[in-house]
């Protein structure tokens, strides 16, 4: 192990580059199977897993120079590419990133409800953001009227009072978790570049 981790900074010295190195994770699976030298020579550990919705999530174990913790969730989508020479469908897989602030968390059924609703609409039914909202030009928002009248609609329940108190303590809950931005007339998944309040 401690010649691979010398040959292993000799190459990030000759081309100036970043080297990550595949582990696998040992039986109890909560740490690299293995020597410990290799993590006591890394900069950053990261573990990467799936969860049971299949979103690929990457965590930050730790960082020599920087604070761990960090959570990044993507998931794969298939696309197609058109046919081979022979008339056959070829397709591949993409990375799409899904809402990293999601990742980890708890949500009680009511906010997971209300927080899968709001990601539909704005793929179905998402408008582009208001310019003075300092999003990406192509950044996809939803009308709050429109979340709001589609959770009464599906959320389960007769009674109109319950779901209005079901949506506002989950928009509540939302908004306190980082996890969605209400803003004006407009609700969207929170991102980094987020500037408003």
């Amino acid at each position: 192990m401690g010649q691979f981790i010398r040959s292993a900074d000799a190459v990030r010295a000759a081309f100036n580059c970043l080297m990550i190195i595949v582990h696998h994770c040992g039986v109890a699976g909560s740490r690299p199977r293995g020597h410990t030298s290799l993590a006591g020579a890394d900069d950053a550990q990261i573990v990467i897993e799936r969860d049971k919705d299949k979103n690929v999530i990457a965590k930050v174990e730790f960082m020599k120079d920087a604070e761990g913790g960090a959570v990044i969730a993507c998931k794969l989508e298939k696309v197609d590419l058109g046919t081979d020479a022979e008339g056959e469908s070829l397709s591949s897989c993409v990375v799409v990133p899904t809402a990293s602030g999601i990742a980890g968390l708890k949500l009680t059924k009511t906010q997971r409800f209300a927080f899968d609703l709001l990601q539909k609409l704005i793929a179905t039914d998402g408008v582009s953001a208001p310019a003075d909202a300092y999003l990406p030009a192509d950044f996809k928002v939803c009308r709050a009227e429109t979340w709001r009248e589609r959770f009464y609609q599906e959320y389960p329940g007769d009674k109109l009072n319950t779901k209005q108190k079901a949506l506002l303590r989950a928009t509540l809950d939302l908004e306190e978790k980082k996890l969605i931005v209400l803003w004006r007339e407009y609700v969207w998944i929170r991102v980094q570049e987020d500037k408003t309040d």
